[in-house]
């Protein structure tokens, strides 16, 4: 039995050591006192592996504080989470090169350390990109921004590009501007998304954002109003002819409405409208999705 129980305080892998903490319980013949002793200390070399590892886990996480400087991510220097402080200025963090072996499945948490003032632009190590889904699309990004005090994100390395992989979150913004943002009276075509539409740019938010929350109002001569993300070919470029009810914005008893707008990775929405007489006016955003 010692022979036994030392092999099994050599295992590493704690799944092997219950399997044989299942054989003992069933299958070794022994008196019920040793067999019982076993059993529990067994279960106490179980119970430390886990702890054990659990330990070394949050032991192994470093986070690399930056205080007001652009910083180069480098390849395996052990840090999880850069914390950047862009007190003064709005800063960059550089990515690594993803196509190295030491950056292949590596997670990176990059964080805006600052008081909300200045954001940080993060970009790739050559012409690699950050990929992001939107629905069931994989947007490549040739940079990606955290604009406020506390925004983050996790993006890891697949041997060719950054892949974000936390669930995007919604972020209120601190100070949003009042008043409208932009309207359109004039130069419309009736039901038509381009070029007889509306697009509009939301670039009050930051890069990798996938959706915002506003408000749009209409006026003139009422009328149906639908919507669209920019360049969305799912959806028809006539979408009242084509009876895409699954995109009506507002009707025309409708004078106001606040929603969320699936964005393009360029941040546009487009809007078509079914009168040409009537107003359409969209207010500052008031959170995105990232």
């Amino acid at each position: 039995m010692s022979t036994l129980y030392q092999r099994i305080i050599e295992l590493s892998d704690t799944e092997i050591a219950i399997s044989l903490l299942h054989y003992l319980e069933s299958d070794i013949s022994t008196d019920g006192k040793t067999k019982k002793v076993l059993l529990s200390e067994i279960s106490d070399l179980i119970n430390a592996t886990i702890r054990g590892a659990i330990i070394s886990e949050a032991r192994s996480y470093n986070v690399n504080n930056v205080n007001n400087t652009n910083y180069n991510i480098l390849d395996g220097d052990g840090y999880n989470e850069i914390n950047i402080n862009p007190s003064s200025a709005n800063r960059e963090a550089k990515f690594p090169d993803p196509t190295l072996a030491v950056n292949l499945n590596r997670k990176l948490k990059i964080r805006n350390g600052g008081n909300g003032t200045h954001k940080i632009t993060l970009t790739p190590f050559a012409a690699e990109t950050f990929n992001v889904m939107s629905g069931n699309e994989e947007w490549t990004l040739s940079s990606f921004e955290l604009i406020q005090a506390g925004d983050w994100c996790e993006f890891i390395g697949n041997g060719t590009n950054w892949i974000k992989c936390n669930e995007p979150y919604w972020h209120k913004f601190n100070n949003p501007a009042t008043g409208a943002k932009v309207s359109k009276t004039t130069g419309w075509t009736a039901d038509q998304f381009t070029p007889g539409g509306f697009e509009i740019t939301f670039s009050e938010a930051p890069i990798g954002s996938i959706a915002v929350r506003d408000v749009i109002s209409q006026g003139g001569t009422q009328s149906t109003i639908f919507y669209r993300k920019s360049g969305d070919t799912n959806i028809s470029n006539t979408p009242s002819g084509s009876s895409e009810l699954s995109h009506v914005l507002m009707f025309s008893d409708d004078d106001v409405i606040q929603g969320v707008y699936w964005m393009s990775s360029d941040l546009k929405i487009q809007i078509a409208v079914t009168n040409v007489n009537t107003d359409v006016n969209v207010q500052y955003p008031i959170e995105y999705l990232q």
